[in-house]
């Protein structure tokens, strides 16, 4: 009887401790860059410029540690993005509407994004949708981005309606830049962007919630030992 008693408050304390984990992990702001996206088309100048450009951290002035770094922080020192070519991703030619998926590998509380648009094409508007499923999109917001106009440029914050999500879908819309004249050796581009799931909590896995579980039934048998 002994054993059994000293195995439901171990138990209990295990749930607890999950139920901690899971309910409790609010922390300031990060910035974290999804760990994959998709585009429908290639880029236009294949081998250089991909869609990976937008996650890589390649072209910022200075870089961050995804998922660590306070969102705030980083962004309040106004990083700029390198006009540098190679550094940025570019939609076809002639392309002035493209729908791009990010992928954040797991499902969090959205806040804001953060978008360097590219300086001498880049997008005019970006309509954000998010997901938990890869399927069902909702609509978090529609923002007009800032045309830099040919020089390293910092980022705008959006505000997108909070959600928890693990994909983000942007679908990106009009060339505001010099060479925004509808030819078509011009295309949407941009050149990085990250997302604060900060102050938000990461949604507790299914491995959590089955400790969670485990405690909460704990606890209900260690009270009826004691009423017994």
């Amino acid at each position: 009887m002994k054993s059994k008693m000293k195995f439901v408050p171990a138990m209990l304390l295990g749930g607890v401790l999950a139920l901690a984990g899971a309910t409790n992990n609010a922390a300031a702001a990060v910035i974290l860059s999804p760990v994959a996206v998709v585009n429908t088309v290639p880029e236009f100048f294949p081998g250089c410029c991909a869609i990976g450009r937008t996650i890589d951290q390649s072209g910022l002035s200075a870089g961050f540690t995804s998922g660590v770094t306070d969102f705030d922080t980083y962004t309040g020192t106004s990083p700029l993005h390198s006009i540098s070519f190679g550094l940025e991703w570019f939609a076809p030619s002639g392309t002035f509407v493209q729908t791009i998926d990010y992928d954040l590998g797991a499902s969090y509380l959205v806040d804001r994004a953060a978008v360097w648009n590219e300086e001498s094409w880049g997008a005019s508007t970006v309509d954000i949708f998010t997901s938990a499923d890869n399927i069902t999109y909702a609509s978090v917001g529609t923002f007009g981005l800032t045309n830099h106009l040919v020089a390293s440029y910092g980022a705008d914050i959006l505000n997108v309606s909070d959600s928890t999500a693990r994909y983000v879908r942007f679908v990106v819309t009009g060339i505001p830049g010099p060479d925004g004249d509808g030819s078509d050796n011009t295309s949407v581009s941009l050149g990085e962007v990250a997302f604060s799931v900060g102050g938000a909590r990461q949604v507790p896995e299914p491995a959590s919630l089955a400790l969670m579980g485990l405690g909460l039934a704990g606890l209900a048998a260690f009270r009826r030992r004691k009423l017994d």
